[in-house]
């Protein structure tokens, strides 16, 4: 497994940040099957950040941008991951 990131300032309050995981080729034991094998897999997320000022904060972050189909190994068989998914959140330092 391997992670690589990277943070781009568009400004003093905007940022990007893309993350890229990569997991090689995997070998699972299952029930009823000695050995599974689970396909490498690379996946890409990418926050968009917005600090309004230094009390309040948004972002946008989109795991799985590129829709990826991949699983984990799982204790019974691979588990399928969850496609591209979003998520908006806003925060308050006090």
């Amino acid at each position: 497994t391997s992670n690589a990131g990277l943070t781009y300032y568009l400004s003093k309050k905007f940022r990007i940040y893309t993350g890229i995981n990569y997991s090689g080729k995997v070998y699972s034991s299952s029930a009823g099957r000695y050995e599974t094998s689970i396909p490498a897999r690379t996946i890409t997320n990418i926050n968009f950040i917005y600090e309004r000022n230094e009390n309040n904060w948004y972002s946008i972050s989109i795991h799985n941008a590129l829709d990826e189909e991949y699983d984990t190994a799982g204790t019974v068989e691979p588990w399928t991951q969850q496609g591209r998914w979003i998520l908006f959140s806003a925060g308050v330092h006090f």
